[in-house]
């Protein structure tokens, strides 16, 4: 059974799509969900609740790194970061991060930097919801922990193993329940 599928825009990855009624000139927003799917070759989809899976966003890493890096500064400035600190949390080298930081209108992402991104967001929400106090969830990287040897998590995070930040991930979603 297939499903129809509405004419799209996709204004901002983290945002909505616009739909236009197949009746109606009228455009209205509807949420969506991105969903990373590993086994599948565009790698990002969107699911939108109404119509489901319709798009493969392969083609749209335009949008998403621009979106996508934007977010990760203002985290990586919460976080107190370094510049060697981001650039081994994306994994991408000293170059490429100036000109992607100098440009983010024009990042062309690859998987892997997309799936740091998409790790680094969900452990600032898990953090986020696990603690009321922004400045106690946004200092726990700092803070040694026994998960992690009685060493701080942002080790492990600027380790520039991707292992490490799902490690991370991990264990705030265990926390989070």
């Amino acid at each position: 059974m297939t499903r129809a599928r509405p004419p799209y825009s996709v204004s901002n990855v983290f945002g909505q799509i616009e739909t236009k009624n197949q009746k109606s000139s009228a455009a209205r927003l509807t949420p969506y969900l991105v969903v990373y799917n590993p086994f599948h070759l565009g790698n990002f989809l969107i699911n939108c609740p109404k119509w489901g899976i319709i798009v493969s966003m392969q083609q749209h890493t335009a949008s998403l790194g621009a979106s996508g890096l934007r977010t990760f500064e203002q985290i990586a400035d919460r976080w107190h970061l370094s510049r060697i600190e981001r650039e081994a949390l994306l994994g991408i080298p000293r170059s490429t991060y100036a000109r992607l930081r100098a440009n983010p209108e024009r990042a062309n992402l690859d998987r892997s930097t997309l799936e740091r991104l998409s790790l680094v967001f969900g452990i600032y929400k898990a953090l986020h919801v696990l603690f009321t106090d922004a400045e106690r969830a946004d200092t726990w990287i700092d803070r040694p922990s026994a998960a992690f040897g009685d060493r701080p998590a942002r080790e492990r995070l600027t380790s520039g193993l991707i292992t490490d930040l799902a490690k991370v991930r991990q264990h705030l979603d265990v926390a989070r329940g």
